[in-house]
């Protein structure tokens, strides 16, 4: 699987995220000067369940593994298991 950037791999994911997710906010809660730094946080506005996650490390593991479509399933499936 060729090596996608790690600006790809956020929009797609965001892209998804807005899919699959319709009311969960998307919010940024630290930023940094750096890509590691930052730290998104999910906001289920349903049931007020919230999430914390870096993208860097999804993005790092994914490369690792060389999936990059199974680590958005499955931190989705954590993201929806945490909302039900």
């Amino acid at each position: 699987m060729p090596t996608i950037s790690y600006h790809e791999f956020n929009n797609v994911m965001r892209e998804l995220l807005k899919e699959q997710f319709p009311t969960t906010e998307l919010l940024l809660w630290k930023g940094g000067d750096y890509v590691w730094d930052v730290v998104y946080e999910l906001v289920s506005t349903e049931t007020g369940a919230k999430l914390k996650y870096k993208p860097y490390d999804l993005y790092e593991k994914a490369e690792k593994v060389g999936n990059h479509e199974a680590v958005i399933n499955g931190f989705f499936q954590s993201w929806r298991e945490k909302i039900e």
